[in-house]
């Protein structure tokens, strides 16, 4: 029987001593035999993966502001398409924004029509969130159901699991933007992939291997369609390098001299089924706005931020790799040695005669090397373009929980030897120490500084909750860490998870929306709405320029160049204008004759800086409203 078809679930040794490994995988077949197995495989391990996405996402959802700056502009464009009835070119303002294909914001536009009638004067935030978050629940289900069909059920539904509540895909999962969309289109692509590479043995030497699997062909080319307008070229890269790299540990050519035909007429059946998806909407774009302006955003949006770095975001090579113990705790905790391990046991040499490295085929478990394929070589591009944030490797996630997930099973049944090596256990104390820093001393420490700045609502309530939840969560991570070393990772992995929703949820709900200091933007709109509750004077913006300004202003704040703005003020002179302090513009209207009407202030995390804000206003009714606003 071929690896690949047996079940990889972990079992006891038969030994009558009982290592702390064992123990531990008795803790597994606890859970394996009273039901947890059987859980796993029928939809009951939907609901309770359902649920555990729910404790994490929806914490926080209505309660967040925008996060500038990539939220409000997704949020506004959703917005204005509803408004105006244009639902090919999204716009912000005037400014139109054709760097994201259309597919977001033609569900966001959708969702707030749905919950208010088509009337975006009842919008919240929290509407244009809601397809991201139903994105993430269904990549939540495909992992787990694209899991089982490379491995042990219960190691899919434990990676499912994991990256329900890793850090990275659940804080994503609070903004309105398109990466959780194009992380479901990855998953449900890569689940076409497979069907279309995985050849059961038992056709592999029939007369139907030579026909191409058109079903899941077109499947594939439709999917990848709709992955484009999601997002752009990611989903077909990391699919065209899952293949190829597929093909090249496999060497399907060898027992088939007609596989290069069918893989390159493959290859164009899903290229064309992908561009029959995306030309109509292309054309359409062409037609209102030019043909090579749209292929010069294009161009930018993609060549152009792989060769240099955009908008500041020049993070150090390497910088996806480090931050992986923390963004995808806690199920980082042996994904390293995870991944080195079934390298060096999935690779052989085919003969003696032959030593070069580069003539060794994958002869073990074909479920994890696809989920190599689909994780190391984009990993590795990622890497190495010029512009980097970290959830570019989001799309990645949903392979390496899998993978983890399954060595997790196999480490408890002391089938996994790295468990014991030095470099392991030093891995284990990094990942705890990092899950405690995560979950509980950072949500604690930004508690602090709102409550020492004098920037927090519910002060008391919001310090005394991180506190708590901080210290249990820290007490959780450093008992996991413990487990670890004692060779049990399901212990250590349940209680990291557990510090880790506690973590979020404290964190979204609480500590974030509760801490005035870091929602500079949110301040400076409130302090408008405590002279014109519904902003209905006109208002302008000088210098300091976020998008989430524009939203909640719902479109109204016009932005001013530093030259522009003392005409502008004098062309409406009922107008609100929004400063920072001291600076030459405002002093130039204060000389003009307005006043500072109110103020607001805190720290840009997009600049790295303090922000001192005032309300410009030319009514004296207004110049006695000093004292800062709440929001």
């Amino acid at each position: 029987m071929r690896e690949d078809q047996r079940s990889d679930a972990p079992a006891v040794r038969a030994s009558g001593a009982r290592t702390p490994a064992a123990r531990d995988a008795t803790h597994v077949h606890l859970l394996g035999h009273s039901g947890f197995a059987t859980w796993t495989r029928s939809w009951r391990g939907g609901v309770l993966l359902v649920l555990l996405a729910l404790l994490v996402l929806v914490p926080g959802l209505w309660q967040l502001p925008p996060f500038d700056r990539d939220e409000p502009r997704f949020a506004q464009a959703s917005r204005q398409m509803l408004e105006t009835g244009n639902w090919i070119v999204p716009f912000v303002q005037d400014r139109p924004r054709l760097n994201k294909p259309p597919l977001i914001y033609w569900l966001q536009a959708g969702t707030v029509a749905i919950l208010t009638g088509s009337d975006t004067s009842k919008d919240a935030i929290w509407m244009y969130r809601l397809p991201g978050m139903l994105c993430t629940i269904g990549t939540v289900l495909l992992t787990w159901r694209l899991g089982r069909r490379l491995m042990d059920a219960r190691a899919a539904w434990l990676g499912a699991a994991l990256l329900a509540i890793c850090p990275l895909v659940v804080v994503d999962a609070h903004q309105a933007r398109s990466d959780q969309l194009l992380l479901f289109t990855v998953v449900l692509s890569q689940w076409a992939l497979w069907r279309v590479l995985h050849v059961p043995e038992a056709s592999a030497t029939s007369p139907s291997e030579s026909r191409l699997p058109l079903a899941a062909l077109l499947t594939l080319g439709v999917i990848l369609g709709i992955s484009i307008l999601a997002k752009g070229p990611i989903g077909p890269l990391i699919a065209g390098l899952t293949a190829a790299t597929f093909a090249l540990a496999t060497r399907p050519w060898r027992g088939s001299p007609r596989w290069p035909l069918r893989a390159v007429a493959g290859t164009l059946l899903v290229a064309v089924v992908a561009c029959l998806i995306v030309t109509p909407w292309v054309i359409a774009v062409a037609n209102q706005v030019g043909f090579d302006k749209y292929a010069k955003i294009v161009f930018d949006e993609t060549i152009g931020r792989s060769a240099a770095a955009k908008e500041g975001h020049a993070l150090f090579p390497g910088v996806h790799t480090i931050a992986l113990v923390g963004l995808f705790f806690p199920g980082s905790l042996l994904t390293g040695a995870a991944i080195l391990a079934a390298i060096r046991k999935g690779f052989a040499r085919p003969d003696t005669t032959t030593p070069s490295r580069w003539s060794r085929v994958w002869t073990g478990h074909t479920g994890t090397l696809f989920l190599l394929c689909w994780a190391l070589p984009s990993w590795i591009v990622f890497e190495a373009i010029s512009t980097r944030l970290v959830h570019y490797v989001m799309p990645l996630y949903p392979a390496l929980a899998l993978l983890s997930a399954r060595v997790i099973l196999r480490a408890s049944a002391g089938a996994f030897t790295p468990m014991g090596e030095r470099l392991t256990k030093i891995g284990f104390l990094i990942w705890a120490i990092v899950g405690a820093a995560l979950t509980g001393i950072a949500p604690l420490s930004l508690a602090i500084f709102a409550f020492t700045k004098g920037h927090a609502d519910h002060p008391t309530r919001t310090i005394v909750l991180a506190g708590v939840a901080g210290a249990a969560c820290i007490a959780l991570c450093i008992a996991g860490g413990f487990f670890a070393l004692r060779g049990k990772p399901i212990r250590a992995t349940l209680l990291g998870a557990i510090a880790m929703v506690v973590g979020l949820a404290t964190l979204l709900a609480s500590t974030l929306p509760n801490t005035r200091a870091i929602w500079p933007a949110r301040n400076a709109i409130a302090a408008v709405r405590s002279i014109d509750p519904t902003i209905t004077r006109p208002v302008g913006a000088i210098g300091f320029h976020e998008d989430s300004q524009i939203f909640l202003s719902h479109g109204r704040l016009v932005r001013l160049a530093d030259d522009a703005s003392l005409a502008w003020a004098l062309d409406h002179p009922t107008a609100l204008i929004i400063a920072r302090r001291g600076e030459p513009s405002a002093l130039a209207l204060i000389d003009a004759g307005w006043t500072e009407a109110a103020l607001a202030d805190g720290y840009n995390m997009n600049r790295g800086k303090w922000e001192d804000l005032v309300v410009l206003s030319r009514d004296q009714a207004d110049a006695t409203r000093r004292e800062e606003p709440a929001p």
